[in-house]
C-alpha cells in the first residue's frame, strides 16, 4: 500500500546565491574535456566514466552530491543497436543513502546505473524514483532495489504501471533481451511535499498529467536542479501519444517558477530554464496552430504542415531531433484534444 507523504514535511532552507556565468563556463569546460575522453575537474566535481559490456555508462556531478547518467541513445527510438538505453537517469548522495530518479529499460541498465553509482560512493541506496509509467523509467527497479530501498511515484503511476506492465515488458524485451522481474513501487506521493532525505531538503511536484499519467519531478534547491522525467526533453521533439497539451504547458510554468540552473531531461542531454521555456513555445505553437486549423475545417493532415512552418518561423524547430518521425503524430493528439476543449 502506497504512504501519503504530506505529513513528512520539513521546512527548506533558503536558496544559495547563484554564480550562473561561472557555473557554465565551467561546465563548458568540462563538456569539452569529456568529450576528449579525459576526467574533467570543476566547481560542479568530477566526471566518472566506466565501460560495461553493452551500456558505457557516465556519471558528471551536476551539483553538491547530484549526479547525472545520460544515454548517448536518449534521442533515438528503442532499437536492438542501443538496447533500450533511451532514457536518463540521475542519482544524489545523501548522509543516509542513495537516491536514483529513474531506473532505465531493464535490470541489464539497472544494474550498469548500480556499478556506475558505486564508481561514486559505496552508501546503500535508498530511495528510487519512477518518475512515470512509462517502462523505460522503471523496469531497471529491480537491479537496483534492496530490502531497504523506498520506490517513490505517485498513485496513479504506481496503478499504471501495474496494469500496464504486460505491454511494456513486450515491447522492450526485442530491443534488451530480457524480461526484467517487475518491481512496483509502494511509496506514493500524492501532493507537493518537502522534506529531507539524510539531510538533504527535496520538494516532491506531482504534475499530473502532463507527458503521461501520472508526472513526478523532483526539485533539489540546495543544487539549483530539477529532475524532470519526461517533463522536459532536451533537443529532441517530444512524444505526446500519452500527454494532455494544456497540463503538460502549466507544468512548465510549474517548472519555470522554481528557476532551476540545471535540468536533468528525460531524453537528450543536460538543460537550463530556457530549455523548458524553448519547449513551452513549441507546444504553444502546436496548440495555437491546430486550434486555427480545426477552426477553419482543416483536417490534422492539412494541418501538420502549417505547424512545421510555424515552429520553423520561430526557430523552433532546427534543433528538435525526431521532429519530422513524431509531428504529424502529436498533432493528431493534439487536434483531438483542441476539439474536445472547443466542444
Amino acid at each position: 500500500m502506497g504512504i501519503a507523504t504530506s505529513g513528512l514535511a520539513t521546512p527548506l532552507r533558503g536558496r544559495r546565491p547563484r554564480a550562473a556565468a561561472t557555473r557554465r563556463w565551467l561546465a563548458a569546460a568540462a563538456a569539452g574535456a569529456t568529450l576528449l575522453g579525459l576526467a574533467a575537474t570543476s566547481a560542479a566535481g568530477p566526471t566518472v566514466a566506466i565501460d560495461h559490456d553493452r551500456y558505457p555508462m557516465t556519471a558528471e556531478r551536476i551539483g553538491d552530491g547530484l549526479w547525472a547518467v545520460t544515454s548517448p541513445h536518449s534521442q533515438e527510438a528503442m532499437s536492438a543497436e542501443n538496447g533500450g538505453w533511451i532514457s536518463n537517469s540521475a542519482f544524489l548522495v545523501t548522509d543516509d543513502g542513495v537516491l536514483v530518479f529513474d531506473t532505465g529499460s531493464s535490470e541489464a541498465i539497472g544494474a550498469a546505473l548500480r556499478r556506475t553509482i558505486r564508481q561514486v560512493t559505496d552508501k546503500p541506496i535508498r530511495w528510487i524514483v519512477n518518475s512515470h509509467p512509462h517502462g523505460d523509467h522503471w523496469m531497471g527497479n529491480a537491479a537496483l532495489a534492496g530490502e531497504d530501498t523506498a520506490i517513490i511515484a505517485t498513485p496513479a503511476t504506481r496503478r499504471t504501471i501495474r496494469e500496464q506492465q504486460d505491454e511494456w515488458l513486450e515491447r522492450f524485451e526485442e530491443a534488451t533481451g530480457e524480461r526484467p522481474e517487475v518491481v512496483l513501487p509502494e511509496r506514493t506521493i500524492e501532493t507537493r511535499t518537502r522534506e529531507r532525505l539524510g539531510g538533504t531538503p527535496i520538494e516532491w511536484i506531482p504534475l499530473g498529467q502532463a507527458h503521461a499519467t501520472d508526472d513526478l519531478v523532483a526539485w533539489l534547491p540546495e543544487q539549483e536542479a530539477v529532475l524532470a522525467g519526461d517533463v522536459v526533453f532536451e533537443e529532441t521533439a517530444p512524444s505526446t501519444f500519452d500527454a494532455d497539451i494544456q497540463q503538460w504547458l502549466d507544468a512548465h510554468e510549474t517548472l519555470l517558477a522554481l528557476e532551476p540552473e540545471t535540468v536533468v531531461a528525460g531524453h537528450g542531454g543536460l538543460g537550463t530554464s530556457s530549455d523548458i521555456e524553448a519547449q513551452q513555445a513549441y507546444f504553444q505553437t502546436l496548440w495555437s496552430v491546430t486550434k486555427e486549423g480545426w477552426q477553419a475545417g482543416h483536417s490534422y493532415q492539412e494541418i501538420t504542415p502549417e505547424v512545421r512552418d510555424a515552429l520553423a518561423e520561430r526557430g523552433l524547430a532546427e534543433r528538435l531531433e525526431r521532429l519530422e518521425e513524431r509531428l504529424g503524430r502529436s498533432v493528431n493528439h493534439t487536434y483531438l484534444q483542441v476539439e474536445a476543449a472547443l466542444f
